[in-house]
């Protein structure tokens, strides 16, 4: 059975620990926060440490290893968040 969890992220590097099989479905921002909906598998019990990397528009990303999911606009949209998956 699947069921849909969410997740706050702040600024920078997130560790999540999220079994093997979640899918990040949505990225928005809700109440002014950057958030994340995702598919939670609950019947897989194999756990793994994911990371998330969230940045302003302009700032500096590396070249390689990051896959785009989303962005969230904050503040009445002057301050856009992107989220990026780590690895």
């Amino acid at each position: 059975m699947r069921k849909i969890h969410k997740q706050t992220l702040s600024h920078g590097l997130n560790r999540i620990l999220m079994s093997r099989h979640d899918k990040v479905v949505h990225v928005e921002a809700q109440f002014d926060t950057v958030t994340m909906w995702y598919e939670h598998s609950t019947e897989d019990p194999i756990q793994e440490d994911r990371k998330y990397l969230v940045v302003g528009t302009g700032e500096s990303i590396p070249d390689f290893g990051l896959t785009y999911l989303g962005m969230a606009q904050i503040d009445e949209g002057f301050l856009i968040q992107h989220v990026y998956k780590v690895g």
